[in-house]
């Protein structure tokens, strides 16, 4: 892997040492607050919509989250969350 870009996910790098590598921390969900926490399922998918909405279209976001259009669409009406339209 010299000279090649990886990912190496942990909770915590205090355990990690590895001779001849520097590692960088991030935040891996920067979309919402990411808390120990485990979200309802209805909550993940609103904060998805919230995040992705002015990045993706409706057929993107819904085959990424494996529900319809419909089934999206009845979400945004369900969280009260309007369509931005480009």
């Amino acid at each position: 892997i010299e000279g090649k870009n990886f990912i190496i996910g942990t909770s915590s790098l205090d355990d990690i040492e590895i001779r001849g590598f520097s590692f960088k921390e991030i935040d891996a969900y920067p979309s919402f607050g990411y808390t120990e926490e485990i979200l309802p399922v209805s909550e993940y998918i609103k904060q998805i919509v919230l995040s992705h909405q002015d990045k993706l279209p409706d057929t993107e976001i819904s085959k990424r989250l494996g529900i319809s259009r419909k089934s999206l669409w009845e979400k945004r009406r369900k969280f009260n969350i309007q369509r931005n339209k480009k």
